[in-house]
């Protein structure tokens, strides 16, 4: 079933603008008011400008340079080689800012063109422009910003591109970003997936030669990436990644990495403690003698545990599905005590008021009401990341991205309650007439 995708008017256009401008103000004050990234600049987000400034340097890739998705770092690279490394990292704060700030624009340009309800949809872009606990991230030199850019202007760009049947070159370009998009995080499989059905559903409005060349396109950075990580390690390695099977390991195990391994001077990771906070009292240190890629150490150490026990194990993947949506904050954003409370406070709400919309939204779908295509355009994502978190691991920052499908995903059904609400005191202004 084919769905009748609403036009962008001038004015849809400047109410993304608007959103835009109120999303970057709000990063901005995060950055400016709250914390700079460079008072942050550890673990994780160390490691990324780490080894983007490695990149610039032109020494030889180690297999640690390859552990990581590295999309972010590529990036990094970009600003450190044009601008300098201390040009660029202030330039990259501000590209932060822009980033968080377009994704909401995309946001409410999606939800316009997917449901043509441009006052909700202008709401939801407001609603993720503050979003403070993915507004926080404009503090951290992570993932996480740039990610959601990419995966918002994909979605956007893709719905557009079918409303106005762009041309297959187009179509590999859209690919193309898709592609990059997941080499920043592994979770782009599930935006990407989410388009590549709805472009299947939008069938015949999309020809199969455009969907071929979003598939050529999305594929060509992917195993370019493969080759690399297979040159670095010097044997073919099917992932962009070798940090999958690892993760892979601390979810099923239940158990969090504490600890670094050079194999060359046998040092040891130690396993401690438990990664999803469930059966926190039962989880005994453990250590492994094991290179920090040996992906095939993990992979059977993963099996294994299923095969000891397969009832622990499924339980352990449902609890990961649901850390990965609970209310409790992501880190990094969690190190910052100044805004905890509002980060805590403003996650809740949004599930509670989203949740049952979302809900309601589904049922309205299932029974005919709402199209099909932009449906799954929104809703595949979420059960992608979750299916994901379901045989590896579900940390709340993962799903931070997707809450804005979740958005989306809600409005439809608070633009039903409204409207029915409207005829409801229509009705009653009439009647009250009438008994004049």
């Amino acid at each position: 079933m084919n769905a009748a995708l609403h036009p962008l008017s001038r004015s849809d256009l400047y109410r993304a603008a608007f959103v835009f401008a109120v999303a970057f103000a709000a990063a901005l004050a995060q950055v400016a008011w709250v914390a700079h990234p460079l008072d942050h600049v550890y673990s994780d987000m160390q490691g990324y400008v780490e080894r983007g400034y490695h990149l610039t340097l032109g020494e030889p890739l180690g297999a640690f340079d390859v552990f990581f998705p590295p999309g972010t770092q590529y990036v990094f690279s970009v600003f450190f080689t044009v601008l300098g490394f201390t040009d660029g990292i202030n330039v990259l704060t501000v590209a932060q800012m822009f980033w968080l700030a377009g994704a909401a624009a995309c946001c409410t340009l999606t939800a316009i063109v997917l449901f043509g309800h441009r006052r909700a949809a202008t709401i939801a872009g407001l609603v993720m422009a503050f979003y403070w606990p993915l507004v926080t991230m404009a503090s951290f030199y992570a993932s996480e910003a740039l990610f959601v850019f990419l995966a918002m202007v994909g979605q956007c760009a893709a719905i557009i591109a079918v409303q106005q049947r762009w041309r297959a070159a187009s179509w590999y370009l859209l690919g193309l970003f898709a592609g990059i998009m997941v080499l920043v995080k592994g979770q782009g499989l599930a935006f990407a997936f989410g388009t590549f059905i709805f472009l299947l559903l939008m069938f015949p409005r999309v020809s199969p030669k455009a969907i071929s060349s979003w598939l050529v396109g999305f594929c060509v950075p992917v195993l370019l990436q493969m080759v690399i990580v297979s040159t670095v390690l010097k044997k073919p390695t099917y992932t962009i990644a070798t940090n999958d099977a690892f993760n892979m390991y601390l979810g099923q195990s239940n158990l969090m990495a504490l600890g670094t391994l050079d194999p060359q001077t046998y040092a040891y990771y130690i396993f401690h403690n438990n990664n999803s906070h469930f059966n926190h009292h039962l989880s005994a240190p453990k250590s492994m003698l094991v290179a920090i890629g040996d992906r095939a150490v993990f992979r059977s150490a993963t099996v294994d545990l299923w095969l000891e026990a397969p009832f622990r194990q499924f339980v352990r993947s449902l609890n990961s599905v649901t850390e990965l949506w609970s209310s409790q904050l992501e880190w990094p954003p969690r190190n910052l005590t100044d805004i905890r409370g509002l980060n805590g406070t403003i996650k809740l709400w949004v599930l509670l008021l989203a949740f049952p919309a979302f809900l309601w939204t589904l049922s309205m779908a299932y029974r005919g009401v709402m199209p099909l295509p932009p449906i799954a355009l929104m809703l595949l994502p979420l059960l992608g990341v979750s299916a994901m978190a379901f045989v590896s691991m579900g940390q709340p920052r993962y799903a931070a991205p997707f809450f804005y499908n979740l958005i989306i995903l809600a409005i439809p059904a608070y633009q039903a309650a409204v409207n029915a609400l409207g005829q409801r005191m229509t009705r009653v202004g009439k009647r009250v007439e009438e008994s004049r």
